[in-house]
């Protein structure tokens, strides 16, 4: 019995003997290899998700303003602020039938807001293009509201609107007030240098804002 147990373990591996250094580098290895595969796996997870719900995207023709103890608060909205208050929905690109004219990339309107297929001469303009168009708009008409009002302002289109003295730069917006329990809003055509609203349309106006200048939304129609 003796014998057969030495005869059994007293033969030699056919495997070679394993050194302890290259087994302490390939189980270092293979947990640096494990490592870097969870870490890059689960940034790729964030950034589908942060993609997703908007966390770190942000539309560039959306605004958001607020009145705070320092004055009027302006922000860039996330994806993720504006799907809180259902305000976020993905255009979808309509192809226009008719081409339209265009002066500096804008579309060109008359005073009757239809927009023309031929670009008229176009020798003085009535005001200036401004970048700060939605901060002087958002001064005015957050003036009649509660502080907790919060106002969201999205840039639709630039336009050009011709009248009998001269052209005037405009902006198409639509702008929606949100606050407790409250939500409404309109959209609007507005002077692209005094922020003031030129025309408006579609939803309810604050009574204290003025009187409505007519109810007729700009035609897609064309001359």
């Amino acid at each position: 019995m003796k014998q057969g147990k030495n005869a059994i373990f007293g033969k030699k591996s056919p495997y070679p003997p394993i050194d302890p250094k290259k087994s302490f580098i390939l189980i270092l290895l293979l947990f640096l290899f494990n490592y870097l595969f969870h870490y890059f796996s689960a940034g790729l997870e964030k950034r589908e998700v942060a993609s997703v719900e908007g966390i770190d995207d942000t539309p560039k023709n959306w605004t958001a303003h607020r009145h705070t103890e320092k004055g009027m608060a302006t922000e860039l909205p996330s994806i993720l602020k504006l799907k809180k208050f259902d305000l976020y929905k993905k255009e979808k690109k309509i192809l226009e039938e008719k081409k339209f004219a265009e002066f500096e990339g804008r579309k060109i309107m008359g005073e009757d807001y239809i927009l023309k297929t031929k670009t008229p001469e176009i020798t003085v303009f009535l005001n200036e293009k401004s970048d700060d168009w939605t901060e002087k708009t958002a001064s005015e008409i957050l003036r009649f509201h509660d502080d907790d009002t919060e106002l969201f302002i999205e840039h639709k289109k630039e336009l050009i609107i011709l009248g009998p003295k001269g052209a005037r730069y405009v902006e198409q917006a639509v702008l929606t007030f949100v606050g407790p329990n409250k939500r409404k809003g309109f959209s609007a055509l507005i002077d692209s240098q005094t922020g003031k609203i030129i025309q408006a349309w579609g939803g309810d106006i604050t009574e204290n804002y003025g009187k409505r200048r007519g109810s007729r939304s700009p035609s897609a129609e064309a001359e």
